[in-house]
């Protein structure tokens, strides 16, 4: 036996030959319940493998919902698109840092938005 990591399709064959090796096993043939173990456990885990693999198949043939919630920003959005409420919070947030365009001669901005001087 070799301490060599097997990758997953090599291990449920494996499991799997194990399975079936001590399928014909009578209970005098195991030296003790480790065996007997040992082979429940091969087949269970096989048999999770299997389940698995298909609702992992049955979950990638979904396709996602129209609307997604933000990750970032809790908000709904089409899926697709950018988030509207997280793109409107980036503008909101370069038009404060901007320069105001409406700064009066005295150094005053005649728009509503609180704006950095100049």
């Amino acid at each position: 036996m070799t301490d060599t990591p097997m990758n997953p399709d090599a291990a449920l064959t494996r499991l799997r030959q194990y399975g079936e090796r001590t399928t014909g096993w009578s209970t005098a043939t195991y030296n003790d319940g480790t065996e007997k173990a040992l082979h429940q456990i091969a087949v269970s885990l096989a048999a999770e493998v299997d389940r698995l693999r298909a609702r992992v198949a049955e979950l990638e043939a979904l396709k996602p919902a129209q609307f997604q919630d933000c990750q970032v920003c809790g908000a709904g959005y089409e899926y697709g698109k950018p988030c509207s409420a997280c793109e409107f919070n980036k503008q909101m947030a370069a038009a404060k840092t901007a320069p105001c365009a409406e700064f009066r001669q005295d150094g005053e901005c005649s728009c509503s938005t609180q704006h950095t001087t100049p």
